[in-house]
């Protein structure tokens, strides 16, 4: 049928017409926004200035008011788009909601051919609308079906780590370092011979403070660690300080803050003091552990035996020694002590030879 094809054909014609009157519609709308806006702006301004003469309020409270009375305006003006694509969305989504019945191939228009002609598609006739006819190809309109229903899926737990344990080296490593602490720190016989002893105390005016002296350090009966493949893995923390309420805390060797250490770790998680909760989380993860796992509590060794987290590492304060407020666990370290301290922490770690 010429004259309705192409660009001249009637549907063309609704197109552009349509599309006219949409631009028309937006030009007048934009136009009386801007009118409002004005008014707005000129009304809420008088008023402003008529009660406080002041030019910089006028301005401000109109400009505010239009700003409202814009998005006010745009928000109405945008409600017929937005529920049109909330019908859509609902539309497109339906077929995946529980309980839909299941999707057919709902089949095209019967189409018409000829020889040597595309196939077209049957006018459909009705009598107050002028048939068009339509040169695409028949299809199939197809309705996908709704989403199958997920399949479970077994989760396993991955499997503990193991670990090569050596407890003769970690022994031999507390034995070294009990002999240069016995030698640079406190004798054998409990004598405090460390040579930063005297300006360290000095550096300490506040009243009401302790000052606990050589508070020891821990190695782990089974701090000589290494993974399945041999990869060396050996934990060193290294708090501030011991610190302590209890003035008689003090003079402490390694064995003796190793039993300390170790007594920790048989407390309940909730039990223990912040600190040692901190270390029980930082364990875990080092050694690839569950963090939020309270059971997460022991290593598994390669000769089938096992070991409690606190066996497990070593631990080095960077302060030899502890100023605190008396009869509290408060820090009152002085910069003269940790000025000290990193000198002879290195001596000490080197015992320890932490790897990760």
């Amino acid at each position: 049928m010429p004259g309705l094809t192409g660009r001249h054909s009637l549907v063309g014609w609704r197109r552009r017409t349509c599309r006219a009157l949409r631009v028309t519609r937006t030009v007048l709308l934009s136009v009386l926004l801007i009118c409002l806006l004005v008014f707005v702006f000129v009304l809420v301004g008088s008023q402003i200035f008529a009660a406080t003469h002041n030019n910089g309020l006028a301005v401000g409270v109109g400009l505010g008011c239009a700003v409202i009375v814009a998005v006010a305006a745009r928000w109405w003006a945008t409600r017929p788009a937005r529920r049109a694509a909330a019908a859509r969305r609902h539309t497109d989504m339906s077929h995946l909601r529980p309980g839909s019945p299941p999707a057919l191939a709902v089949p095209a228009a019967p189409t018409e051919t000829s020889p040597g002609t595309l196939p077209r598609v049957s006018p459909a006739r009705h009598p107050t609308t002028p048939s068009i006819i339509s040169r695409a190809p028949a299809q199939a309109k197809v309705i996908h079906p709704a989403a199958a229903p997920p399949v479970p899926v077994a989760v396993t737990a991955p499997a503990a780590p193991l670990f090569v344990v050596d407890r003769a080296a970690s022994e031999a490593r507390a034995e070294q370092l009990q002999t240069y602490l016995a030698e640079e720190v406190l004798t054998s016989r409990g004598e405090f011979i460390c040579s930063s002893a005297r300006s360290c105390k000095a550096s300490l005016q506040r009243a009401g403070s302790a000052f606990l002296e050589a508070q020891g350090h821990a190695v782990g009966p089974c701090y000589d660690l290494a993974t399945a493949d041999g990869v060396p893995l050996r934990i060193l923390v290294v708090p501030m300080e011991s610190g302590g309420s209890n003035p008689a805390y003090q003079h402490i060797n390694v064995a003796q803050r190793t039993s300390h250490v170790e007594a920790a770790g048989e407390k309940a998680f909730r039990d223990r003091n912040p600190h040692m909760k901190g270390v029980t989380l930082a364990l875990r993860l080092a050694f690839g552990l569950p963090v939020d796992d309270p059971k997460a509590e022991y290593l598994q060794f390669t000769d089938g035996t096992t070991a409690q987290l606190f066996s497990c590492f070593a631990m080095t304060n960077l302060l030899l020694c502890s100023a605190v407020a008396t009869g509290t666990m408060s820090s009152r370290s002085t910069a003269v002590m940790r000025a000290t301290a990193p000198a002879t922490w290195s001596q000490r770690s080197r015992f320890c030879s932490p790897r990760w």
